[in-house]
């Protein structure tokens, strides 16, 4: 289908039934919308970092299974060109060489110990399993930083130079509100707090891969 027939054919759908389903008439004619990078990363060696402080996800383990999510997803879709991700046992390998003083490491520092130049360092905010009946859906919040692993200063999202250094100003934050699920769904197996945390952990770590290169949004109708 040529450019000028594409244009005829949306320019007719939009006059024939108005522009509130142009949206979706675009995306049907033309494929789905694409989403460019919130932030392109330096090709330098990376580690991506994910904590949970206040234990929101109910499993120590689900903050590794985002940081490796992440990271497989980052080195599928080849954001870095020469450089690599450090692999996510290294981090596992250091906390437990660490002990008592991981909590007391600068994160800039955690990075310069596994050899990454750069961190991708997310924090959970929140998270959050609403239920209804036996619907299920989970939501979180979480604050994503990329941090030079040199100096400890921020790379992204830019910082007020203004900010106070004992009170550091949030990242970018990346929101996440699944669909609602039945408990006989065979994404979900018995619906418990554990399975959705898995799931919201997998969710998690895609979308804060996203961030860092352009992906592709679902066709239209694709959930139906």
């Amino acid at each position: 289908m040529t450019k000028l027939l594409r244009g005829v054919l949306v320019g007719f759908f939009v006059f024939a039934i108005g522009c509130e389903a142009t949206s979706i008439l675009v995306e049907a004619v033309q494929g789905p919308e694409k989403v460019e990078p919130k932030h392109v990363l330096a090709d330098v060696p990376t580690l991506v970092m994910v904590e949970d402080p206040h234990h929101q996800l109910n499993n120590p383990g689900l903050a590794r299974q985002v940081a490796t999510t992440a990271t497989h997803y980052l080195t599928f879709h080849e954001v870095l060109d020469e450089a690599v991700f450090i692999e996510p046992k290294k981090l596992v390998r250091l906390e437990a060489e660490l002990g008592e003083k991981w909590s007391q490491t600068p994160i800039d520092e955690i990075g310069r110990l596994v050899g990454a130049e750069q961190v991708v360092y997310a924090k959970i905010n929140y998270a959050k399993y609403h239920h209804a009946g036996t619907l299920y859906r989970p939501e979180a919040s979480i604050d994503v930083k990329v941090i030079n692993a040199a100096d400890g200063k921020r790379i992204w999202p830019n910082a007020s130079p203004m900010s106070d250094p004992d009170s550091p100003q949030p990242g970018h934050e990346v929101k996440i509100k699944d669909r609602f699920v039945s408990s006989e769904s065979r994404y979900v197996g018995d619906s418990t707090t554990d399975d959705l945390a898995r799931r919201l952990a997998d969710d998690a770590g895609l979308l804060i891969a996203r961030l860092f290169y352009q992906w592709q949004k679902d066709a239209p109708g694709s959930s139906l």
